[in-house]
């Protein structure tokens, strides 16, 4: 379900741990800051969330992980010098503190999750083409062992003369089970020339077969199938 504005703006407030203003100056270095009613909250509060000061001026703000905390004095360390440079970061300092973040290292973390599942995630998309015989053959037949969905186009490429076409499967046993008609795709089509059938199953099987012929003896037609299998 989509996040309504007031929902964005509810789970963005969940993730401030803190906020308001400096109340004195920091280390000379630049890389702290102090703020006297955060403290109290007690040892090692906000470490390795981050702290974002002037939060809402483009010109003035800057962001740094915090590293250490003061809860006797409410001083707030900080990974670097605010904008880099070495000076007190003074009083009256709007600041916020964020528990919701992306470092480096949860941003390389991620990366990591999301090869693992691409790695799972996978697909075969391909086509064949050939010339129908009198009797039914094989013009396609795949192994859709793992299958989650299946699609393909059978298209009459000749000039003239029809085709007729059939869809078998194997529901278990890959090597030895029979080749069986299926509910979702029943019977068998004649397509004309340039004409295309469709088929698409969200059911698995152990292998799925689409059988062709000539509609009329001894007059074959071409053919080209377009598929498309998901796993």
């Amino acid at each position: 379900m989509p996040i309504r504005y007031s929902d964005q703006e509810g789970f963005y407030w969940t993730t401030v741990a803190a906020e308001g203003a400096t109340t004195a100056p920091g280390a000379g270095a630049g890389t702290s800051f102090i703020d006297a009613s955060l403290a109290g909250a007690g040892a090692n509060s906000f470490v390795a969330m981050l702290a974002i000061l002037y939060p809402g001026d483009p010109q003035s703000v800057d962001s740094k992980s915090i590293t250490a905390f003061n809860t006797g004095t409410g001083e707030v360390t900080l990974a670097g010098a605010y904008k880099g440079v070495a000076a007190p970061i003074p009083a009256g300092v709007p600041y916020r503190i964020v528990a919701f973040r992306f470092a480096a290292a949860d941003v390389a973390a991620l990366a990591i999750i999301v090869d693992a599942i691409g790695g799972k995630i996978s697909y075969t998309e391909d086509s064949v083409s050939d010339t129908t015989g009198n009797a039914y053959a094989d013009a396609l037949d795949v192994d859709t062992r793992g299958m989650k969905s299946m699609s393909a186009v059978v298209s009459n490429t000749h000039g003239a003369n029809s085709l007729d076409w059939r869809i078998r499967a194997r529901a278990s046993n890959y090597t030895a089970g029979a080749d069986e008609e299926i509910p979702e795709c029943p019977g068998e089509e004649t397509l004309a020339f340039g004409e295309k059938g469709l088929m698409e199953l969200m059911k698995a099987y152990s292998r799925i077969k689409i059988q062709v012929k000539s509609t009329v003896a001894d007059t074959p037609a071409t053919y080209n199938i377009d598929y498309l299998i998901n796993r």
